[in-house]
């Protein structure tokens, strides 16, 4: 059975621009000031990924603003029903929002543009966000009670929480031991690492971004290298002095619940 000392909530890095159904709160993407040529490189690699058009590839990632500020006020002003919101690239580009009653007359609160009302759905979820983030604390309280090592995420699209752990048996028999049982809308997944603090090119802690400082830098499980920023920062920023090894200055960030990386591509 495989044993640490610690329990951790590891930082979620995002890998892949077009997979965002496991955000759980957006943030406000905006192109740099002065910086179209960033925002016209994402839309190209979009548009190669998606099949659609670089104009329509644009439209979509200019849209994710309205996208981030309609999260904002839904984290705030329908926090006991609110599931959180997911973006569809693929077979069709939607914006779903998840809502445990009344989804369509909750949302016609908000005010919308025409453009984000075309592509606007609602789902119906089991609990809201706010108690599956109650849920992932307990859990981290209840393995915090063994010595697993494990992270875990908030999947909005399923609305659950998923815990990952290098030994799920292991997990098990140590949750038995204490006499303690994970929350329900808790899942265990078995992975073959967790993810880690690793020094990634020359970029450090506390290094100016466009409107944010890099955090630690870090490498995911599936071997993606990146650095950690705040989940308040832009979707686009702009690294003054570009890490050895990366490719230009743009440097995208993926925002999470509270947290975010800035995916650091090959040269």
């Amino acid at each position: 059975m495989f044993r640490k000392t610690r329990f951790r909530v590891g930082l979620a890095v995002i890998a892949v621009l077009l997979v965002v159904p496991l955000l759980v709160a957006m943030g406000s993407p905006q192109g740099p000031p002065g910086g179209d040529g960033g925002l016209a490189r994402d839309a190209e690699s979009y548009a190669s990924d998606t099949g659609v058009s670089e104009e329509e590839a644009l439209r979509r990632l200019i849209l994710q603003d309205e996208v981030g500020d309609l999260n904002a006020q839904l984290v705030s002003g329908e926090q006991g029903a609110f599931g959180g919101l997911w973006i569809e690239h693929t077979p069709e580009f939607k914006v779903v929002v998840g809502f445990t009653d009344e989804g369509a007359a909750r949302l016609s609160r908000y005010e919308k543009s025409t453009a984000l009302r075309e592509v606007l759905e609602t789902a119906d979820v089991d609990i809201s966000l706010e108690a599956l983030e109650s849920k992932q604390a307990d859990a981290t309280v209840v393995i915090g009670r063994t010595s697993i090592i494990t992270e875990s995420s908030i999947m909005v699209k399923d609305n659950l929480v998923e815990v990952y752990t290098l030994d799920a048996d292991g997990l098990k028999q140590a949750l038995d031991e204490v006499g303690e049982q994970l929350p329900e809308k808790v899942v265990v997944k078995e992975v073959e690492g967790l993810s880690t603090l690793h020094h990634v090119y020359d970029i450090h802690g506390g290094e100016a971004l466009l409107d944010c400082t890099t955090g630690f830098s870090v490498r995911h499980s599936d071997g993606t290298e990146g650095i950690s920023t705040a989940g308040h920062c832009r979707d686009y920023q702009l690294s003054p002095n570009p890490p050895t090894g990366c490719s230009g200055g743009e440097q995208t960030v993926y925002a999470g619940h509270g947290k975010a990386a800035v995916r650091l591509g090959p040269q």
